[in-house]
């Protein structure tokens, strides 16, 4: 009887260096699976959906370019839309599928649904990868995980990071019948455009100029296209990983030479993987409002006020700003993120966990464990030594938009035309934490 793989695409939308594919395509029969669970579009954490408008369309670009480069190796992108603990185990039974692969996943849910499916196909054999990684999530061995970023990244330092793996140059067929090319959303507009084909490019810009010496002092501009990597929406949904990123800035040292500077672009990964391997370790702990510290902030949730922060409309005219840049964009610039969620928590006096969701709902670069680990930072109950950070929003204006440009070039900007996320919650029947 000939094998078949199944391979479920989650956060990992590439071919190349996509270590549970290339396990994968060992099979004689292979099936290529992404599912669109409908449970993102529906009020969950904080009475907010997970997924918006920018959110999905960024997807769903994505899905399109990842399934035409299936099909130029004669497979092809099967999508559904469902709950995957239920549609999985259906096709393991249709299709008689010998083994599943995944790319390593972070979140307590997702391990979750991973377990289900698991129970559910008992002898499916279930193999799970560190594609999405630096390192594996076993590289500490006997070693208690660090909770504090400067440990875990002088353990870390020292190690070698993976080599990338190449694409197959094939792929084994499908045995599903032949559909449809994936045609889910129209091209990309603006700055971004998802999918492995684009995230290849702005991979090209990046480290074949010379942005890495220039990374460290301008990584705090606030809308300045070339005052970061820009790499975070493809890095979220796996167009590309961080084991090609990291790659490619080492050889930019090599050839350029290293500097302060550039040596920031690896730091800023390696904050990622610590959010990452440190999701692992909190669990249900990273989306709880006393975090991982069983801190309880001085926060409560105010509907209006949580509106208007959301809306762009407080009483601070550099927080309207970037939230009015959020909901037009789905992107801001890491400063951005860290004044308005600074703003919310502390001057506000809003719960955290709002925060986060609504980024969660609006950022086409959401990352659950770096999204989550940040606002426990900026909270005071997660990582950050000092318990919090509180930003002083006068020196955030002088320092950042002395001028007045960012704020003038945003203040008149709206929301997307429909949009009613926040009116759903926005009112005083809502639950307090």
């Amino acid at each position: 009887m000939p094998s078949v793989s199944l391979h479920w695409f989650i956060n990992d939308l590439r071919l190349a260096d996509n270590p549970a594919l290339c396990r994968a395509a060992m099979a004689d029969r292979l099936i290529c699976l992404y599912v669109i669970d409908p449970r993102w579009f529906r009020p969950g954490r904080q009475q907010l959906p997970s997924m918006g408008e920018k959110r999905r369309t960024f997807l769903l670009q994505s899905l399109a370019d990842l399934d035409r480069r299936l099909r130029a190796l004669g497979q092809q992108l099967l999508v559904l839309e469902g709950h995957p603990e239920s549609l999985i185990p259906e096709l393991v039974r249709r299709y008689r599928v010998n083994r599943l692969t995944v790319n390593e996943v972070c979140t307590v849910n997702e391990y979750r649904t991973l377990a289900s499916i698991d129970n559910a196909c008992h002898a499916l054999v279930v193999d799970t990868f560190a594609g999405n990684q630096l390192l594996s999530s076993r590289y500490r061995g006997h070693r208690e995980f660090p909770l504090g970023f400067s440990q875990f990244r002088k353990q870390v330092e020292p190690l070698e990071c993976r080599p990338i793996m190449a694409a197959p140059p094939s792929l084994p067929a499908t045995p599903l019948p032949r559909t449809q090319p994936v045609s889910l959303a129209s091209p990309g507009s603006g700055a971004f455009a998802g999918g492995e084909t684009f995230a290849q490019v702005q991979l090209g810009k990046v480290f074949d100029g010379m942005l890495p010496r220039r990374y460290k002092s301008n990584r705090d501009a606030l809308d300045q296209w070339d005052g970061s990597t820009k790499l975070s929406p493809w890095l979220a949904l796996g167009c590309i990983s961080p084991v090609q990123v990291w790659w490619r800035l080492l050889h930019w040292q090599d050839t350029h030479g290293f500097c302060e500077s550039s040596y920031w672009v690896g730091f800023e990964l390696l904050w990622r993987e610590f959010f990452h391997h440190l999701a692992r370790e909190q669990g249900t702990t990273l989306f709880r409002f006393g975090g991982m510290r069983n801190k309880r902030p001085l926060t409560s949730f105010y509907p209006s006020r949580f509106k208007a922060w959301c809306e762009g409309s407080t009483p601070e005219p550099l927080v309207n700003a970037i939230m009015k840049q959020l909901r037009c964009s789905g992107f801001i610039s890491n400063r951005a993120r860290q004044i308005a969620a600074s703003y919310l928590v502390n001057e506000l006096a809003v719960d955290w966990r709002y925060g986060a969701a609504w980024f969660e709902y609006q950022l086409i670069d959401y990352d659950a464990a770096v999204n989550w680990g940040n606002w426990q930072y900026i909270a005071g109950v997660g990582v950050d030594p000092r318990g919090g950070r509180r930003f002083n929003m006068d020196i955030q204006r002088a320092r950042f938009d002395p001028d007045g440009e960012y704020v003038a070039r945003w203040s008149g900007r709206v929301g997307i035309a429909g949009e009613r996320p926040v009116e759903a919650i926005a009112h005083d029947y809502v639950g307090w934490p």
